[in-house]
Formats: structure tokens, sequence, C-alpha cells
């Protein structure tokens, strides 16, 4: 008996075999072992003393601690629109205004978007993922079904995906 496969599934298969190919799966795996403190892992020596010191874990955890300590975010600015020289063109410096408007309210939603999504918290399960296994990435989309407590439903959510998961479509 024979499957029928899409061309999505046969894409996604073949992203599979590549990761395979070139061993990110096992060296991933291998490296979340060291993070978690299974240093010994594969090894016989059942009468020998496993000394674990898990310098790999306090190092990344260091690193992750530094780049968070400091603010975060997003800020929008007006290409191209400085405070300071401004045109002897009216509707020219009114264009410019308003494009500073735009980027304040973008900056202004960002910030609530930030607080309300837990950007920080996935920001360091990102850095994690990337000191680990060298691979992070964030997924944005609309969730048409969450409630905003607005005319209109939806709004953007973000979720870390894990590296593992990320087939490009190109493989």
């Amino acid at each position: 008996m024979t499957r029928e496969t899409t061309d999505l599934y046969n894409l996604y298969q073949s992203g599979i075999d590549y990761k395979s190919k070139i061993g990110y799966f096992v060296r991933s795996d291998l490296h979340w072992s060291f993070y978690n403190s299974d240093q010994w892992r594969g090894i016989k020596a059942e009468n020998m003393p496993k000394i674990t010191l898990n310098l790999v874990r306090q190092d990344i955890n260091h690193k992750i601690a530094s780049i968070m300590s400091q603010n975060i975010g997003i800020n929008y600015v007006a290409e191209g629109v400085s405070d300071l020289a401004m045109d002897d063109d009216p509707i020219a410096n009114a264009m410019n205004e308003e494009k500073k408007q735009y980027a304040e309210m973008l900056t202004s939603y960002i910030k609530v978007k930030w607080d309300t999504e837990k950007m920080n918290k996935k920001i360091r399960e990102c850095l994690l993922n990337a000191a680990v296994t060298g691979d992070m990435a964030l997924f944005t989309y609309w969730d048409y079904t969450k409630d905003t407590k607005q005319l209109e439903k939806g709004d953007f959510c973000t979720d870390v995906i894990d590296g593992a998961n990320v087939i490009f479509g190109d493989a």
C-alpha cells in the first residue's frame, strides 16, 4: 500500500533529512545534555566517580544575565526626519511631524505589546536556545480569536520556536 504525500510534506521531510544529514539533532541533544549536567552520558565507567562541574551552564547563564540586564525593546523612528533641520516648505514640515507622530504611536504600542507578550522572558528563552544549540527563532502571527475587549477580535502573538522545528524552504 502506498501513501500519498503532499508537496508541503515532501518539503518538510527534505528539511528533516537535511538536518539529520548534518547531524543537527544528535548535536543539539548532546549540547542540551551538557547544559543539563549529563556530561557522562554514553561513557562506560560504572566503577569510576563521575565528577561534574558544569561550567557550560554557569557560563551560558552568566552571558544571558549580562544581556538581559540591559533594557531591551523596540523604538520606531521616522527615517530621514531630523528634529533639528526644518524645511522652509510648510507641507514638508507637516508631513515630517506626521511621520514622527506615527513613529511615536508605534513605539508606544510596541511597549505595551512587549509587556503583554512577556517578550523579556521569550528573549531569555531564545538566548538560551541560541547558546546551547546555535539556533533561535521567534514566530509572530495574527491570532484572530484573541479577545482584546474591542469591537474587532484578534491581536499579534509571539511564540518561541525550537530551532529543530524551523525548516527553511530551500533545504
